[in-house]
Order: C-alpha cells, then sequence, then structure tokens
C-alpha cells in the first residue's frame, strides 16, 4: 500500500486500538474505527464509520484517474475563493497539484491505518505550518476540495457521499492543526 511509503518516513508512534471511542462505548452496534494516540504534544481520538470511510475511499478511487487534472482544478477554485492564497505556492502548480492528491489519496488510504493516520498528518501540518497557510485557510481548502470533487463526481456526489468527504475532510484538517478530533 502507498500509505506504507509515507509512514516508513516517521517516527514510531505508539497507538492503541480501542473497541470504541468515548462516544460509541454505550453503543455496541455501532461499527467505527477509533483510536487514541498518546504523544508528547496531545492526545487525540478519531471515530469514522466503517460506511462513511468506504464512500470517501470509492469516491477518491473513482477520481483517481483523473487526478492531476482535478489538482488544477481545484486549485483554481482556491485561487477563486481566496486570490491571496496563491503567494504560498513558489513551485510549479502542476508538481503541486500532483502533490496534493497524492497525498489525499495516501489520507484516505490511511483511514485503514489509523494507527499511524494521526501522526502523519501532524507532521503534514508543521510543514503547512512552515509554509505560512493560516488556520483559517483549511476551510477554503476544505470548500474548495469539496467543490472539486462534487464537479469530478457530479450525480455520484450524493448527500451521503458529500456528508462522509466532509467529516474525512474535518477530520484530515483538524489532525494537521493538531486539534483534538471528536466527529461521530
Amino acid at each position: 500500500m502507498a500509505f506504507n511509503r509515507l509512514l516508513n518516513e516517521l517516527p514510531n508512534e505508539e497507538a492503541v486500538r480501542l473497541p470504541a471511542c468515548s462516544r460509541h462505548e454505550a453503543d455496541p452496534d455501532v461499527n467505527t474505527i477509533c483510536l487514541s494516540v498518546c504523544s508528547d504534544v496531545l492526545t487525540q481520538e478519531i471515530c469514522v464509520t466503517s460506511e462513511r470511510r468506504r464512500l470517501a475511499q470509492q469516491a477518491f478511487a473513482t477520481i483517481q484517474p483523473f487526478a492531476s487534472e482535478l489538482g488544477m482544478l481545484f486549485y483554481s477554485r482556491l485561487f477563486e475563493l481566496d486570490p491571496a492564497l496563491r503567494g504560498l505556492f513558489k513551485h510549479d502548480l502542476a508538481n503541486q497539484a500532483h502533490s496534493l492528491m497524492t497525498m489525499l489519496q495516501l489520507a484516505i488510504e490511511g483511514l485503514d491505518a489509523p494507527e499511524q493516520f494521526t501522526h502523519a498528518l501532524h507532521n503534514l501540518g508543521v510543514r503547512h505550518l512552515d509554509y505560512g497557510v493560516q488556520p483559517e485557510q483549511y476551510a477554503t481548502m476544505s470548500a474548495a476540495l469539496l467543490w472539486t470533487l462534487e464537479a469530478a463526481l457530479g450525480p455520484a456526489f450524493t448527500p451521503e457521499v458529500a456528508a462522509a468527504l466532509t467529516e474525512v475532510l474535518s477530520i484530515i484538517t483538524d489532525q494537521m492543526q493538531g486539534k483534538a478530533t471528536d466527529n461521530a
């Protein structure tokens, strides 16, 4: 799996898979992936239902053949929403679009490996902070990305798919910003 390449670059992190997060302890019928990760920085809990995980992964599998083109469409929309963000990108935008879509694919695949998920996204967030990304810009990024995914998926962008992608993107951006996540 491509996600393993990213993980090989990370220091080992101890993680414990819990039977359920604190919100789901009382409901054994909820099928979730819940994780509590302890580190020097923070303790976090992530919950994604298996159905939402499946929908997000399926959506990304559908767009994968057009990922680079969609990355460029994303940046077009991002700069339309906030032209000042263009200044953060000093290098070839086509390479950046490819990198973005690759990292998103890795993050989506990472939902199947939650033990490393939070640490990898935290490191990505630290790099983005170094690039000058501000916390409020994550909302603009999410809006541009959801718009791009809706355009790419067309009728397959159902309310259920939109909810799954919104939740997963929220988890990704929260983890990148070092926020505790409890979106179940």
